[in-house]
């Protein structure tokens, strides 16, 4: 049984407008103060329980929140509802919801949210929704109780800053596995006590707070405003939700099956697996994770393959997954893979597609079904698609706002002598895309599948797994021929260019990128050497700029090999200084370079990373 006690503060609601010139979003943020139960009660059995009844309220709403989403013209950008201590304040509790809205859309965007917290508030949650809840959540605590064994430090460390500073209780994963799959399964954890968790939502004790930004034309609404917004959105008589269960099958019609056509061990140690339709899977099996298999394939060709013509289709081929798979919505599969875990994601590049995915040993056929669909099966879905557009518009306007945007911009004109492969998506780019012929690019990329490489790794069984592999991916649809990678422009500019830009800044600040790039093969070795050398600068720079100058907080360092669209070594170096500074930290930032490049490494840290390696 869980009781609660509302606290009755009935203070008027607070409202704050802030706005920066420099902030991309236009967001609000709404806080009912209140204390469901008292906090002397957060005993491990109470607490358990709260957080069980509030984690389920909160996916549930994200999922109604997800559903607006993907229909046509949604009344805002994205939002959100969950159970947490007041902002910073760890002695009151508080119900909280945000939305970020839309340029001048604000009364759309807010209204929406209030009416799906009034949906919530006046009818509840259904039986559907919250049962789709514990069997998601009952999967995903047996996965942790199987990996108990090779749970991280970190965690263990989390758990006792948690405990130490909130009374949070450190209860073992053992412990956790046995109450909460107790609890899921009693018939008193039902969606009626969700429902009463959410109506002690007071009437009162809010505080709304927004961040927007300061520009031209951008109206903001005042405090009268958003209050009478809501006050018409109460007065409105809002109908319950309707939530059914689809019992489709994922593939509603199943493939002709192939056959495994060879066993053999390859070079690597594992497992070699031919397919009657040409198909190779190389299988291994690890106990890194127990009960995860992952999933990798890759093809050459992407979109290296296509004219430059076609960049604005070729460049947002990712739009081809915003409709879904087969028959089903990506919000429908998400209902319909509730209590499973495997999951699966298709990518398309310069150079070629690649699948990655993983699953539950349990839930390796799901894994095996979904690839299928992602090989033979986006689904095309207009709203969703305009949706995602719609959205995406708004936030690269947004990215305008940012001072960091000016100088991706000047980087990628200098360092690939602007060239259109390496600019930046800019909103007026989306109104060129064809959504039809993004659908064909994807289908043309993924129509061979004998042209990939596959790899399965993790807690399987060969001779388990090998009749599903020829029953999906014997079935997928395969060419004669390989494709090659073709070759293109986008090339690092040769020899040395300096750039430097002002750009006014409500916070005075500079930013020093230096990229270092020379011709190198991509091997073993010198992967390992430019892992060496990114760690030695990291270590040059921590004591000459943030030590000894006080010149900034880090000088972050990456260094990388590439070997596509040509085989180079690269090192890139970041400062992060203030105005006065720049020009005396970018002299040692020169001077690391050269006592590196002439005198070597100090052997202490040469020594230091030998021992981390």
């Amino acid at each position: 049984k869980i009781e609660y006690y509302p606290v009755p503060y009935n203070a008027e609601p607070i409202v704050s407008i802030n706005k920066d010139k420099e902030q991309g979003s236009n967001s609000f943020y709404f806080m009912w103060k209140t204390e469901a139960y008292p906090r002397e009660l957060k005993n491990t059995a109470a607490y358990l329980m709260t957080s069980l009844i509030t984690y389920s309220i909160e996916k549930m709403f994200d999922e109604r929140i997800s559903e607006m989403l993907q229909k046509e013209n949604p009344p805002f950008l994205g939002a959100g509802f969950g159970y947490e201590n007041f902002f910073v304040s760890k002695t009151k509790e508080a119900f909280s919801a945000a939305v970020t809205c839309e340029e001048n859309k604000y009364e759309q965007g807010i209204n929406a949210l209030y009416r799906e917290i009034l949906r919530v508030q006046r009818h509840g949650f259904t039986e559907v929704e919250f049962d789709r809840f514990k069997s998601e959540y009952k999967s995903q605590i047996e996965n942790l109780y199987l990996h108990r064994d090779k749970i991280e430090s970190s965690q263990y460390v989390n758990d006792c800053v948690r405990n130490f500073l909130d009374n949070e209780p450190m209860q073992s994963i053992e412990w956790t596995y046995t109450n909460v799959t107790r609890l899921l399964d009693m018939p008193q954890f039902s969606v009626d006590m969700a429902n009463g968790f959410i109506k002690q939502m007071p009437d009162k004790n809010l505080v709304i707070m927004s961040f927007a930004n300061d520009k031209e034309g951008n109206i903001l609404p005042t405090k009268e405003d958003i209050l009478k917004w809501m006050a018409e959105v109460e007065a409105e008589n809002i109908e319950a939700p309707v939530h059914e269960v689809d019992n489709r099958p994922l593939i509603s019609q199943m493939p002709v099956p192939g056959t495994v056509k060879k066993m053999a061990e390859d070079k690597f140690g594992a497992t070699l697996i031919t397919l009657s339709n040409g198909v190779r899977i190389h299988v291994k099996k690890t106990d890194f994770a127990p009960n995860t298999i992952m999933l990798q394939a890759y093809s050459n060709g992407g979109t290296s393959l296509y004219d430059i013509k076609e960049l604005d289709q070729t460049a947002n081929v990712s739009l081809a997954a915003v409709g879904g798979w087969g028959e089903f919505s990506n919000t429908e599969i998400n209902k319909k893979l509730a209590g499973i875990q495997a999951g699966v994601s298709t990518g398309v590049n310069d150079s070629g597609e690649m699948v990655s995915g993983s699953c539950a040993k349990k839930d390796f056929e799901t894994l095996m079904q979904l690839t299928y669909l992602h090989f033979t099966a986006p689904r095309k879905d207009m709203e969703a698609y305009n949706s995602t557009v719609q959205r995406s518009k708004v936030s690269l306007k947004n990215k305008e706002l940012d001072p960091m945007t000016a100088l991706q911009d000047t980087l990628a004109k200098v360092v690939y002598n602007d060239n259109p492969r390496a600019r930046r998506a800019k909103p007026e780019d989306l109104d060129r895309i064809d959504y039809d012929r993004i659908l064909q690019i994807y289908k043309e990329r993924f129509a061979d599948a004998d042209d990939f490489e596959f790899f399965l790794i993790g807690d399987l069984d060969v001779d388990t797994i090998a009749p599903l592999l020829a029953k999906y991916l014997g079935a997928l649809p395969t060419l004669k021929g390989r494709e090659k990678t073709k070759p293109t422009d986008l090339k690092v500019t040769k020899g040395e260019h300096t750039n430097i830009f002002e750009k006014q800044l409500e916070t005075p600040s500079a930013n020093v990128i230096f990229i270092y790039h020379t011709p190198m093969k991509s091997n073993l070795k010198n992967s390992f050497m430019v892992t060496m050398l990114n760690q030695l600068m990291d270590l040059k720079y921590t004591e000459s700029v943030r030590e000894d100058e006080g010149g900034a907080y880090g000088v972050p360092t990456s260094a990388s090999l590439k070997s596509y669209p040509e085989k180079i070594a690269q090192l890139t170096i970041q400062l992060p200084t203030s105005p006065e500074k720049r020009e005396r930290m970018t002299e040692i930032i020169y001077k690391g370079i050269d006592e590196m490049v002439n005198e070597g490494p100090k052997d202490s840290d040469l020594q230091k990373i030998k021992e981390y390696l």
